[in-house]
């Protein structure tokens, strides 16, 4: 959101933001608003890291597809380059926040992401870090409950698989 009321200098852009936890820059102008928009506008949308126990784990700000295979948010964030026309998995990759909700979900039926060891991912604000198939979902909230979804990797997906 910061982003894009940097970039539209939208006066409505900016109010939305500002509404969704931008409050904090309501008295910058643009010149003062800019360093924060350097330091976010180039940040991947995803992120892949191997950790040292051989396991290969994904980070994504929100949701990815409910069938979904890793690759495919390889070879779309690596030709991606216009970052102002969304793609559906990139538009999903930021803002969807349904998935952990759904009927699915609360089954355990949502797939597995395909390719990779596990994915972690964020923006849906939940009451504790909840975990279907191998999908993590772990944004407690922290602007609202104070607290933080914080794990360590690879003890958490130890201690997932031996339950």
């Amino acid at each position: 959101m910061l982003i894009d009321a940097f970039e539209s200098e939208s006066p409505h852009a900016r109010t939305q933001w500002g509404f969704w936890g931008g409050d904090w820059c309501e008295d910058l102008n643009l010149d003062e608003l800019e360093p924060y928009y350097n330091a976010l506008v180039n940040l991947p949308m995803a992120i892949e890291l191997s950790l040292n126990n051989g396991t290969t784990v994904g980070l994504v700000h929100a949701e990815l597809p409910k069938t979904c295979d890793w690759d495919q948010v390889s070879a779309t964030l690596s030709t991606k380059q216009d970052n102002t026309t969304p793609t559906p998995l990139t538009h999903g990759m930021l803002w969807n926040k349904n998935q952990v909700h759904s009927p699915e979900a609360s089954h355990g039926l949502i797939q597995p992401v395909e390719n990779i060891d596990h994915v972690f991912h964020g923006h849906t604000i939940i009451n504790k870090i909840t975990t279907v198939g191998n999908r993590t979902f772990m944004d407690l909230g922290s602007y609202e409950s104070g607290l933080i979804g914080l794990i360590n990797p690879i003890n958490f997906l130890e201690n997932i698989n031996n339950s």
